[in-house]
């Protein structure tokens, strides 16, 4: 939650940065600019669908509790901002479909982080509840064969989704 805002927040800062340049006669933003602010919002997309898919579901107190204080703006606001602005105001024919894999990249180096934090606290060869916050593995090591590749899946259909609606109304020369 926390590395995604910052992320879409940083990538967010650069990219007005080179809309403001854009404004100035710029000719264009660069794609890796494009493509990094398409992942981070992939990557708090993510986090939103995370929250109401799954975790609200199984917390004590639901979403509820999720959205209480600052985490409103963690798992609601920041999140739906950021895919309405990319959606809405930030449409471009510069990334790719086969760009869409970038989006993946956040929530890939995030497992191995997480995965790597819950192999590394094993008490007698068992999952510490502690460091298991999203309960991705509680009924055994085995379910990381099954988590990983379905979260990285959930990733990657998220870049598509988001690929699909920031290019609706363009043709090839992405005009609307």
């Amino acid at each position: 939650t926390v590395q995604s805002n910052l992320f879409v927040g940083l990538a967010a800062l650069v990219f007005a940065v080179f809309e403001i340049l854009l404004l100035r006669g710029k000719k264009e933003i660069p794609k890796a600019m494009q493509i990094i602010k398409f992942a981070a919002t992939s990557a708090v997309a993510l986090t939103f669908f995370i929250v109401f898919a799954y975790l609200g579901f199984i917390v004590k107190g639901g979403v509820v509790v999720l959205l209480a204080n600052s985490n409103m703006f963690f798992h609601l606001i920041v999140p739906v901002l950021a895919i309405i602005v990319f959606v809405l105001f930030e449409r471009t024919n510069v990334i790719r479909f086969r760009d869409a894999t970038w989006g993946v990249v956040p929530a890939v180096l995030y497992a191995v982080f997480y995965m790597t934090n819950v192999l590394v606290h094993l008490k007698n060869g068992q999952v510490d509840h502690k460091y298991d916050f999203y309960y991705f593995v509680q009924g055994g090591l085995w379910q990381i064969a099954i988590v990983v590749p379905l979260v990285l899946g959930i990733a990657y259909g998220i870049g598509v989704l988001l690929w699909v609606a920031n290019r609706r109304g363009k043709n090839k020369n992405g005009v609307e």
